[in-house]
């Protein structure tokens, strides 16, 4: 192995990779044993998207594929996009309060063409990595009200948007200020 090869592979946590893979592996087979009938057209199944264990690939594809563009982009992009992310998350959310489409009772869903997602869980991200950008800044001090009014605000307005329209998804919200807090030091009573 090469100088080059060494230092793109260095940062790569091979147990969780290794982990990440079974688990994926074994969702897949509990998933195709679940479904297989004798005469079933594996083949033809998997082309056409039409059972669930097909689908689980496509996706584990899709992951593989965005991991690999995670991996190989320069870290500082997602410091420096982060507030961008987030406003993009916040207006995903808008966007569900307007044209919104249930799926199974919960109406957090867009539909693009065929395609469906929950915009929620996209925003969950930005806004993790928007906080962890705010918290981690030099000119924040958690020792000023004004500083955890800040992080709760930007906790709080994503919760808020959801609430709205989804069925409550405020624990993960609220774990997700509190271990922030906790991390940076604040006050017992905000973890």
């Amino acid at each position: 192995m090469n100088r080059s090869q060494a230092k793109l592979t260095a940062g790569i946590d091979w147990p969780v990779l290794g982990m990440y893979l079974a688990l994926v592996f074994i969702g897949f087979l509990a998933i195709f044993a679940a479904e297989y009938r004798e005469g079933d057209q594996v083949i033809q199944n998997l082309l056409a998207q039409n059972k669930n264990w097909a689908r689980q690939v496509l996706w584990f594809g899709v992951s593989i594929v965005l991991a690999t563009g995670i991996w190989l982009t320069d870290s500082k992009f997602f410091t420096a996009t982060a507030n961008l992310f987030y406003a993009f998350g916040i207006l995903l959310l808008l966007l569900v309060l307007a044209i919104g489409t249930g799926v199974k009772g919960s109406n957090s869903w867009l539909e693009l063409g065929g395609f469906r997602f929950q915009p929620a869980e996209f925003t969950k991200l930005c806004t993790a990595l928007a906080l962890g950008k705010y918290i981690s800044a030099m000119e924040t001090d958690f020792t000023k009200l004004r500083s955890r009014l800040i992080a709760v605000g930007m906790v709080m307005l994503p919760w808020a948007l959801l609430f709205c329209r989804t069925k409550p998804a405020w624990r993960w919200y609220t774990w997700l200020s509190s271990s922030s807090c906790t991390e940076k030091g604040c006050p017992a009573y905000c973890s």
